[in-house]
């Protein structure tokens, strides 16, 4: 049995649970606000009848003496509502356990599936994929080049023999396992300016305008590097 090596820190995180009164849900809320570090959780139900509502409000009740947790009312189905959390919330980590659950409730009910197992899983995964077009800068020093070369050297010898037309050589893998092995330190600098990137041709029209748009604002020089 091949053994799973992946693990997630969620230590001073901001967690997105979506069904979050249910009893996996609160649950799992719970477990993280009792057991994680600085781990902050945010809830999201619609708190409909399918089944006694007075479960769910008790489970909140339980949940709600956690400073760190906050609760919104509201439906998968609403994205102005999901959207609102990624931008108030800004959730590193999302959990999707709200659902529609039954089989013959779906007989007499089925638009409340389609809503919620449907359009609602496909509001989660639009959240996320605009919230997370993140670019990283690289900024090393002259030491590690020397380094990244003999990375460089050890991927052609054993990775690229076995898969030569797609081995990858990233950079950040390989500073994840100088991390892991205490062999060099990195620092952080966050910035609230957006990232552009042009993957696909299509790409190019919307970044050409908002570079126009910086200039005319006069976030940009008109010669960025002109004193270089």
């Amino acid at each position: 049995m091949m053994e799973n090596k992946t693990k997630i820190d969620l230590k001073n995180t901001s967690i997105f649970i979506t069904g979050a009164a249910g009893f996996i849900g609160s649950n799992l809320a719970k477990r993280i606000l009792t057991t994680v570090e600085g781990a902050k959780v945010v809830g999201l139900d619609n708190m409909n009848h399918y089944y006694d509502v007075r479960l769910k409000e008790a489970r909140l009740d339980e949940l709600n003496k956690f400073e760190n947790f906050s609760f919104v009312k509201g439906n998968l189905a609403d994205k102005e509502t999901i959207t609102t959390i990624f931008e108030q919330y800004k959730p590193q980590i999302v959990v999707n356990l709200g659902a529609q659950a039954g089989v013959r409730y779906s007989i007499t009910n089925p638009d409340a599936y389609v809503e919620a197992n449907l359009i609602g899983f496909y509001n989660i995964l639009e959240a996320c994929r605009h919230s997370y077009d993140e670019g990283h800068m690289w900024g090393l020093t002259p030491d590690f080049l020397g380094v990244l070369e003999e990375g460089f050297k050890e991927f052609f010898e054993k990775e690229v023999p076995g898969n030569p037309m797609k081995a990858e050589y990233l950079i950040p893998i390989f500073i994840g396992e100088l991390l892991e092995q205490g062999k060099m330190s990195v620092k952080v600098l966050k910035t609230n300016d957006t990232w552009y990137g042009m993957t696909y041709h299509e790409d190019v029209a919307s970044v050409k305008d908002s570079f126009k748009k910086m200039l005319e604002n006069g976030v940009y020089k008109a010669d960025l590097f002109s004193d270089l």
